[in-house]
């Protein structure tokens, strides 16, 4: 546990001061405003569904929750986000076939995973899931079968 805390510090130091403040606040913000528009649904049954990217939780829940962010297709074709807390797992591949459990939307706060990169044609930092987050709109909270 120790380790964990140490290199989750050391992984933090790094980033914040390797990027500039106002890359990240830019980041922050423009993703902030686009996982506002997702329009968030409960499942009510078990589904079945195929991967088709999956980005683990950055951390395991202790004292802060994190949740894993997985993009998926139902039977029926459509192509949902699913959220699902704490599951830092990264053994999901894709077109892997899966059930989902539903859940219940966290009574807590939770930190949804996020990396970014600088453009090095804009120099802009840019969300690698970027393409994920503002065109797939549909999400709903529940439990990857592990």
């Amino acid at each position: 546990m120790k380790n964990y805390i140490l290199i989750s510090t050391l992984l933090l130091s790094y980033i914040c001061n390797s990027q500039n403040d106002a890359d990240i606040n830019n980041y922050i913000s423009a993703t902030k405003s686009i996982r506002e528009k997702w329009k968030y649904f409960k499942i009510k049954d078990t589904i079945e569904v195929k991967i088709i990217k999956h980005f683990p939780a950055i951390g395991f829940c202790g004292i802060g929750a994190t949740a894993s962010m997985t993009i998926v297709e139902t039977k029926k074709g459509d192509t949902i986000r699913v959220i699902d807390l704490c599951n830092v797992l990264d053994n999901y591949k894709i077109n892997q076939i899966i059930r989902i459990f539903p859940e219940e939307k966290p009574k807590l706060k939770f930190s949804l995973p996020f990396e970014f990169k600088k453009n090095e044609e804009t120099g802009q930092m840019e969300s690698i899931s970027k393409n994920y987050d503002s065109t797939i709109l549909k999400t709903t909270y529940g439990s990857l079968e592990k």
